[in-house]
């Protein structure tokens, strides 16, 4: 699952507002999917995962977009294209542009 910088804030907002609970820690993990929209179908611990799991891709700059033209970058994981030098993160999936992929 690709979450946004904003999902992720969501979700931690909803941690910081538990405080000090004395909740189970499962229903606090369900709180927290809730709060960002966590998958329908997946339990509370890979929701944890979801968060946890920041995504990543690889720049493959000047590859040729679908219109003929060639890009400064393109994304491995989402296929944006567009001239972005050196970015960090993908403008459109918000993956971490990293040199390998593990």
């Amino acid at each position: 699952m690709n979450l946004t910088t904003r999902q992720r804030r969501m979700a931690a907002e909803a941690l910081r507002s538990l405080g000090r609970t004395t909740m189970p820690v499962v229903s606090i993990v369900g709180t927290v999917a809730d709060a960002y929209g966590g998958r329908p179908d997946a339990s509370p611990v890979e929701s944890l995962a979801d968060l946890v799991d920041w995504p990543t891709c690889k720049n493959f700059g000047l590859e040729e977009g679908t219109n003929g033209e060639d890009y400064d970058f393109f994304c491995s994981r989402c296929g944006f294209a567009a001239d972005v030098v050196d970015p960090k993160y993908c403008p459109n999936c918000g993956a971490e542009v990293v040199d390998d992929e593990d």
